[in-house]
């Protein structure tokens, strides 16, 4: 089963550890800085 995360964080560094992380781990992902990117990917 392939799940999606949505990586929130500031800082761009952190964003590519987790999105590193979760790609290995064999799921999809999005990322977002602030909350107004979540907010616009969540709708």
């Amino acid at each position: 089963m392939t799940l999606r995360a949505l990586i929130v964080d500031d800082d761009p560094n952190i964003v590519d550890v987790v999105s590193d992380i979760v790609t290995s781990l064999g799921h999809e992902h999005d990322s977002a800085c602030c909350q107004d990117d979540v907010r616009q990917r969540l709708a």
